[in-house]
């Protein structure tokens, strides 16, 4: 299966509630709506996916990115990125 990136981006979702049940795969990068405030850990299912990129993300989206970013690029564990996100006070985002 190819490279594929995803954009969901200049939209008005703001939460990726059971995003993992409407998108089971993506080859690369998904690319978030910066209205998007809640739900984020089902990207962690979501087979191939690589990293994910809030467009235009502000300093807590970043931070949101960079804590997922570092499980896709591991060991996966979404217990951990959740458990990382609560404590950085994003809990909307620690989610499924």
């Amino acid at each position: 299966m190819g490279r594929w990136c995803f954009f969901c981006s200049d939209t008005k979702i703001t939460s990726l509630h059971n995003i993992h049940k409407q998108i089971k795969h993506i080859g690369s990068t998904f690319y978030i709506s910066n209205t998007v405030r809640s739900h984020i850990l089902g990207v962690m299912f979501i087979k191939g996916l690589q990293r994910i990129k809030f467009h235009s993300g502000n300093t807590e989206q970043e931070q949101v990115a960079s804590i997922i970013n570092k499980h896709l690029g591991g060991d996966r564990n979404i217990h951990n990125a959740q458990e990382q996100l609560i404590e950085g006070g994003l809990s909307e985002y620690a989610k499924l």
